[in-house]
């Protein structure tokens, strides 16, 4: 599933298994555990977080992802993980690093935009992943 509203300068993608549970009636949006990965515009960095992603079918998926939340995916951990960096394995883009993402941007770069997620918006984070309505 892709995100794309056309104001942020990155692409998201929510992750989960193919045998997750369906819409119903008496629950319309099921959420599942599964992985969010930003794919910025600027750049060939990705930031990925484990997250609760909707799980039916034809949705689009729109959850944030802060900082904080920030992994690096690592083979063996699961199945799931495993398929998405096979899938992803000559993207071109790299994995960054909670720590990488968490630097300060230098006191002349300003955000001309808004991130998701308190401010200040003053990390590498919320350069690569903002919106620019």
């Amino acid at each position: 599933m892709v995100h794309d509203s056309g104001t942020e300068n990155f692409y998201a993608i929510s992750i989960r298994g193919a045998n997750d549970p369906k819409a119903t009636t008496h629950n319309a949006f099921p959420r599942v555990s599964g992985l969010l990965v930003q794919l910025s515009l600027l750049c060939p960095v990705a930031a990925v977080a484990r997250a609760e992603v909707l799980a039916g079918e034809d949705l689009r998926d729109w959850t944030e992802m802060g900082v904080e939340q920030v992994i690096v995916p690592v083979r063996g951990k699961d199945e799931m993980t495993d398929a998405f960096l096979d899938a992803f394995a000559t993207s071109g883009f790299e994995w960054a690093s909670r720590a990488e993402l968490s630097e300060r941007l230098p006191d002349d770069l300003r955000i001309e935009g808004f991130c998701y997620g308190p401010e200040p918006w003053d990390r590498v984070f919320h350069m690569l992943f903002h919106a620019n309505d």
